[in-house]
């Protein structure tokens, strides 16, 4: 336990001066979950980007999409604007996903058939158009698609992810996932995931003018 300790403390300083770290993930099985995990707390601490790998051995970047998991706050943005800089690298397209349901916007409810589901869903739209503003516009060669759909988020995401290059989430950093989205979805995604998960640190200052 305490080599591998000692081996996440120097991965995660290797971060600092790092563009992006790429860890391993689960191959399947009690062991490699257990490894997945690990490799999940040092993303989670990585001061640059960080992709939990689930690709073919010497897998290129094409012309599939980039998904972008947006949870409607501020702490999506840098999710955002990394998965369009790789997108334009990549000469590909985002597709952004919002993912809402009645429990995670207005919490336990008792009648729920008396909860306005088009407001949630406009809300909803409104918050993604938001979210995804500022990177339009730095990237306005992008071409973007979106959806919003009403779900749980793991299963939205990991449909989404089917037939995608890489997915993207964000993170707080120091061990801490940050908003309903990035909690055990991100967690979950990490684990079991068609293609590689894209683990981006939420920037202290909104990059937003």
């Amino acid at each position: 336990m305490a080599r591998r300790s000692r081996a996440a403390e120097v991965v995660t300083a290797a971060s600092i001066d790092s563009r992006m770290l790429v860890l391993p993930g689960s191959g399947g099985g009690a062991l490699a979950a257990f490894l997945a995990s690990s490799y999940l707390d040092i993303a989670e601490r990585s001061v640059c980007p960080a992709v939990i790998w689930h690709g073919r051995a010497g897998q290129v970047p094409d012309r599939r999409a980039v998904v972008v998991g947006i949870d409607g706050s501020e702490l999506s943005d840098a999710a955002v604007l990394g998965a369009f800089e790789l997108a334009q690298l990549w000469q590909a397209p985002v597709h952004a996903v919002r993912v809402w349901s009645v429990h995670h916007e207005v919490g336990d409810v008792t009648v729920e058939y008396l909860v306005d589901r088009d407001a949630l869903a406009r809300d909803a739209h409104r918050l993604l158009e938001q979210r995804l503003s500022f990177a339009r516009r730095r990237f306005p060669e992008v071409p973007t698609t979106e959806a919003v759909v009403e779900g749980a988020p793991v299963h939205v995401l990991r449909a989404s992810a089917e037939g995608a290059q890489l997915i993207v989430v964000g993170s707080h950093g120091r061990g801490r996932i940050a908003g309903a989205l990035y909690g055990s979805v991100s967690r979950a995604l990490a684990h079991h995931c068609p293609c590689p998960v894209l683990i981006c640190r939420t920037p202290h200052r909104d990059h937003r003018p």
